[in-house]
């Protein structure tokens, strides 16, 4: 059975007074800037992961074929007991690869180095949070530089 993840797109983010970055209930911890060196911490809600995975299920209830049931008539009971597990997993892969690339293209910044990813949680119960760091090296930030101010003198 092939599933396909929806896009979603992470927007709305808040700042709390500790340095905490709250966007649609996850939340984003800086736990290093040294130099280039980055690390941030990020939390997301069981619930948001239990529902995309609810969501997945149902969409694709119509296109499972199990043999003593028609097409599409499958109980959802037995979907959940046969693929949640394998579900659950790709929809964490997929989950950490859209957070990066929603934490990188709201940063600005570029990853000069493979992230660095360490689960703290893995949420693998139902409800249970996925908490996970990611550690880099960034791009320095290179000045714009106003070229027409230089005067270059041919020797000839």
């Amino acid at each position: 059975m092939a599933l396909e993840e929806p896009d979603s797109q992470v927007t709305n983010a808040s700042i709390s007074a500790n340095g905490q970055k709250r966007t649609n209930g996850m939340q984003v911890t800086q736990t290093l800037n040294e130099g280039l060196k980055r690390e941030f911490q990020f939390v997301v809600p069981g619930t948001d992961l239990d529902e995309r995975v609810e969501d997945r299920l149902v969409a694709e209830r119509p296109n499972v074929q199990i043999n003593g049931f028609r097409r599409g008539k499958v109980p959802i009971s037995l979907i959940r007991k046969l693929f949640a597990k394998g579900l659950k997993d790709e929809i964490r892969e997929t989950t950490v690869r859209e957070t990066l690339e929603s934490h990188f293209s709201e940063s600005g910044e570029r990853s000069a180095t493979t992230p660095d990813i360490k689960f703290e949680k893995k949420a693998e119960q139902d409800g249970e949070d996925l908490s996970f760091s990611v550690a880099y090296e960034a791009f320095p930030a290179i000045p714009d530089m106003d070229f027409k101010s230089i005067n270059i003198e041919r020797l000839v």
